[in-house]
């Protein structure tokens, strides 16, 4: 009789627990998280903290970089606009940003709000030590003065142009420049575009990496295309992600196919009966019903 009372309960378990599992699958249609970051424990006692961590763990992760080069600019600029025009057709993925004469002005005027407080390393140096007259000097020659370097706003925003010397000391720090409506780089045999692309869905998910890179290898054929001796450099988390998370996969199921059919293999020899493995793969089963219920709930 109290066997009887503990199958039943233990059938009612099991029922539940398809029950919940079958709501889940079919009726919220739940996906895994393969974000590797959700398993890092969450700062709690900072939020500012936590805050500031996820904004550059997600400004860096979601940035690639593909660098379109040819020996001449105009081959360059063909295959690189076959290889944007390949990525726009998927907004969903990818966030554009056209590079216009407004995208310019609307990245220093992210700057411009701190530019009381942004000074080149030289410009620090000279307020330490040059006196008031020097710079009523410096100021009297920007205003004057045809040829006194870029003026990025007003001259009384700026009297002393130490916000466009930041600025100026800044893009020395790198050889990319605005050219054609594209950003240009080079070297001693090829002019690259540079494409610099936001993805919008995370890119350490593994879902994220199955419909980016196979994206990404059609646009490079489009770019290819256009220019058959086209060099294509690409740079990127999801690249290295994906490639890491493809070799976690493979390495895992490995390991547990080889334990199911070890268990599979002792239970035979065991045994020697079909019965007892079904009982260990049907438990095996149920087990994992009962976690993945678990996990959700909690």
């Amino acid at each position: 009789m109290l066997f009887k009372r503990l199958t039943l309960i233990w059938a009612l378990v099991v029922g539940l627990l398809l029950a919940h599992n079958a709501y889940l699958w079919l009726g919220q249609r739940i996906v895994p998280d393969t974000d590797i970051l959700a398993l890092l424990p969450v700062q709690q006692r900072d939020p500012v903290l936590q805050q500031s961590f996820t904004h550059m763990v997600d400004a860096a992760q979601q940035r690639v970089v593909v660098l379109v080069g040819a020996p001449d600019w105009d081959d360059a600029k063909r295959a690189a606009d076959a290889y944007q025009k390949v990525l726009d057709a998927r907004p969903d993925l990818f966030a554009s940003t056209p590079l216009t004469e407004r995208t310019e002005s609307d990245w220093l005027a992210l700057f411009q709000r701190h530019r009381l407080s942004l000074l080149s390393i030289d410009r620090e140096a000279s307020l330490r030590e040059q006196p008031a007259q020097f710079w009523t000097e410096a100021a009297l020659a920007k205003l004057y003065s045809p040829f006194g370097g870029p003026k990025l706003g007003s001259w009384q925003d700026d009297p002393f142009g130490l916000f466009g010397d930041w600025i100026q000391e800044r893009a020395r720090e790198t050889p990319v420049r605005p050219r054609d409506g594209h950003l240009f780089v080079a070297d001693d045999k090829r002019q690259y575009v540079l494409l610099p692309l936001t993805l919008k869905l995370p890119a350490l998910a593994m879902g994220t990496q199955r419909q980016v890179l196979p994206l990404l290898e059609q646009a490079a054929a489009a770019a290819r295309a256009a220019l058959p001796q086209v060099e294509l450099i690409r740079a990127g988390m999801i690249l290295h992600a994906a490639a890491a998370s493809g070799q976690a996969e493979s390495e895992v199921s490995t390991i547990g196919l080889g334990s199911l059919l070890g268990i599979v293999l002792l239970t035979w020899l065991t045994f020697r009966s079909v019965k007892p493995i079904a009982l260990i793969l049907l438990s095996i089963g149920i087990g994992c019903l009962g976690a993945l219920s678990v996990c959700t709930l909690l």
